[in-house]
């Protein structure tokens, strides 16, 4: 009778560490599936916005010039977009325009910092590198 119920205490032994294990193999693998998630919504988002503010040029708006939601700083909310804007003349065949990269960047949880970098050839009048 006593081998009986060693090979039964074994065994459920043996389950327990086997489903022990599957609960923290799934546990892993749903937070790594969060982290990539927010990984990806975060430059779907940077992407948009640099996109936006590439439209805005495109429209003839100026670079100093942003919609009051867009001033938000970092001290208000960790979370926002951070818009970077930079000009240079373009050279050769594309001597006339203006290359406008705009580079916007995110932290996202975990400290970790997302950042998207758009750049299109703009007709514009002033130029300052």
């Amino acid at each position: 009778m006593t081998g009986r119920r060693a090979v039964l205490t074994f065994d459920l032994i043996v389950a327990a560490g086997l489903t022990l294990l599957l609960v923290i193999g799934f546990t892993l693998a749903a937070r790594q599936f969060v982290r990539a998630r927010d990984y990806t919504d975060a430059q779907r988002l940077l992407r948009l916005t640099a996109e936006a503010e590439l439209n805005r040029l495109r429209a003839g708006l100026p670079v100093e010039e942003r919609p009051a939601a867009a001033r938000t700083t970092l001290e208000q909310r960790p979370d926002a977009v951070v818009l970077e804007t930079s000009r240079t003349p373009g050279t050769g065949v594309w001597s006339g325009c203006t290359r406008v990269t705009v580079v916007a960047r995110r932290q996202i949880r975990g400290g970790q910092w997302v950042r998207v970098e758009l750049s299109a050839y703009l007709r514009m009048e002033d130029v300052e590198p």
